[in-house]
């Protein structure tokens, strides 16, 4: 049975490791924007989109499944760990020659398709380490994943760093990024060789492999619809636009995206509650669901308000003038984080309740919107236009996720749309109160801080927060 310690201990590694990498990636791309500008940057980040998009067909969900299947039966972990290497090299090479293909396809200039097929053989390394990862997950030990994850961080930014110090042209990022995957893949290979004491057969056993493809099968489209509406937009985006559109709208999506941390770490703690609940204390389901939903609610109106209103403040600050476009795509996407955050702790809920093809479902719906979103858009607006589809499709995969919860919503949902309505009153109190100051020329941390004050002051004003609600919130971050 696994403890209450270890599921601490494995939640931290895995919470720390991936906060330290987001800012550290958050940082490195905002100098490579401000380095290289929107056109080279946009190509370096359709190279490693396109990459990462196809990349989704060598794994097809088998990564998830070897974590279940390791934590029933750790002694199989060697057999499955061979003939896993085997599928990987099979499919990885029939997936890069995907990778190398479709550029020439698509009409992809010669320095994007230069980097797509450096960025292919990255994406082919991050598959195999993935599922060395996942694998050694059913051991019950994130320690050696998030020191592996961190470190292939930090040898990218190392790269990336050394080429702008020297001058080297952008492709020399996508080295950084190769090279950071060769980190990480070494780190899983010398965690599974000499700590977990593995040994690797590469004889292929047809009843592994075959059973290998069973159990990978519910995992696999919703893996694969989730990539897909993920990265298809910067694909779509370069071949109707070109690389400086995917310049300004990879500048804003980075910086959304990065927000998407607050609810993720919440939902590393409520899926496991959840799955609990789910099988012993069903009472319990709807008001923990409610608590993460207002939650999350009391930080994502404010967010999505305050990021729509200081936009032009925030663009500025960290990419400078080159990347003007990109306010009016912050400001559409910042439309979307309501949606983006509270697909969270649904999709949670959903997965607690081990319906793995009702997500299936609604991320394929969320696949098709965002491609043809995109296809509809970006000839009209550009760069604007995949913010667009972006903001829809966080809606779609947001409300599709509250339709298939709704036996456990109903119940909760007067008590909640009261609590949102005064959320949103607030948040757009917040927002009239930095327009102003925007206007006047103020920093972006001070126009921050200003905003946060409001905020809780309106939230008091309104009854958003009781005396018993800051008490719970005081207490859970005074918590060790």
């Amino acid at each position: 049975m696994i403890g209450p310690r270890t599921i601490a201990k494995n939640s931290l590694y895995s919470l720390g490791s991936s906060v330290v990498q987001k800012l550290l990636t958050l940082a490195y791309f905002v100098m490579v924007a401000r380095v290289f500008g929107p056109e080279d940057q946009g190509r370096y980040s359709a190279a490693i989109a396109f990459a990462t998009l196809f990349s989704v067909f060598i794994d097809l969900g088998l990564s998830a499944a070897l974590t279940r299947e390791t934590a029933r039966e750790p002694k199989k972990a060697s057999d499955y760990l061979g003939q896993m290497f085997l599928l990987r090299i099979v499919l990885g090479l029939a997936v890069y020659g995907l990778i190398i293909f479709f550029p020439f396809v698509l009409g992809y200039s010669q320095e994007l398709r230069s980097m797509i097929a450096i960025a292919g053989v990255a994406a082919v390394i991050d598959t195999v380490t993935t599922s060395c990862w996942f694998l050694l997950r059913g051991f019950r030990n994130l320690l050696y994943e998030s020191i592996g994850s961190t470190i292939a961080v930090v040898v990218m930014m190392a790269g990336g760093l050394y080429a702008i110090g020297v001058g080297l042209p952008a492709i020399a990022l996508v080295y950084a990024v190769l090279a950071g995957s060769a980190a990480n893949l070494a780190t899983a290979l010398w965690t599974i060789f000499f700590k977990a004491r593995i040994h690797l057969s590469l004889l292929p056993d047809w009843r592994i492999i075959r059973y290998l493809g069973m159990i990978a099968l519910p995992f696999a489209g919703a893996a694969i619809f989730s990539r897909i509406y993920t990265f298809a937009d910067v694909a779509i985006l370069t071949r109707l636009a070109g690389e400086h559109a995917v310049g300004w709208y990879s500048a804003g999506n980075k910086l959304i995206l990065a927000l998407n941390i607050l609810p993720a770490a919440l939902s590393a703690s409520l899926y496991p509650a959840l799955s609990s609940y789910v099988m012993s204390d069903t009472p319990r389901v709807a008001p923990t669901l409610g608590k993460a939903i207002t939650f999350l609610s009391l930080i994502a109106f404010p967010l999505a308000v305050g990021i729509g209103i200081t936009a032009p403040a925030i663009v500025s600050f960290f990419y400078g003038a080159a990347y003007g476009p990109t306010v009016l795509i912050v400001q559409v996407l910042s439309a979307g984080l309501f949606f983006a955050f509270l697909s969270f702790p649904f999709g949670s809920l959903i997965a607690a309740q081990n319906r793995q093809q009702v997500n299936t479902l609604i991320f394929g719906i969320a696949a098709c919107v965002s491609i043809a979103a995109n296809l509809l858009f970006i000839p009209f607006f550009s760069a604007l236009g995949s913010a667009f589809a972006a903001t829809l499709t966080m809606a779609i995969l947001c409300l599709g996720s509250v339709w298939a919860s709704r036996d456990v919503v109903r119940p909760l949902a007067p008590a909640l749309l009261g609590k949102m309505a005064r959320m949103a009153l607030s948040a757009a109190g917040m927002g009239a109160v930095l327009f102003v100051f925007q206007q006047q020329g103020m920093f972006f941390g001070s126009l921050f801080f200003i905003g946060v004050c409001v905020y809780a002051a309106l939230c008091i004003i309104t009854r958003v927060l009781s005396k018993h609600d800051i008490g719970e919130i005081a207490y859970a971050l005074s918590r060790k």
